[in-house]
């Protein structure tokens, strides 16, 4: 899985010695025909009116980091940014997570919930 942490100032592949606790919010989606998954993360400092996850995805693509153009199948929270989820969705996006994608994304993270 490919994992992309955004800020206002650019992208960066994902650490999570580095990123777990700046993690604001993410956005995940699976494979598509070999693609590969892609999650995106950031830090809430997206330089937007807000750190929703729409801004999240806005600032993903202003960086050069196109997602693919479908509804992700993830979503979530670390609003604490203390390494733990604290919620599965977006509800701008309407996006709940499966529970089953639940393990793959906190192991991509390094989080837990």
């Amino acid at each position: 899985m490919m994992v992309i942490f955004v800020t206002n100032k650019g992208n960066e592949a994902y650490n999570p010695a580095k990123h777990l606790t700046k993690v604001w919010n993410f956005l995940y989606w699976k494979s598509l025909g070999g693609a590969g998954e892609l999650m995106i993360v950031g830090d809430g400092n997206y330089g937007l009116k807000d750190a929703s996850h729409q801004s999240l995805l806005s600032c993903s693509r202003k960086n050069g980091c196109i997602p693919p153009l479908r509804v992700m199948d993830g979503a979530g929270n670390c609003m604490e940014m203390n390494g733990k989820i604290s919620g599965w969705k977006s509800s701008g996006f309407e996006v709940v997570t499966p529970k089953d994608l639940r393990p793959l994304i906190l192991e991509a993270l390094g989080a837990i919930e």
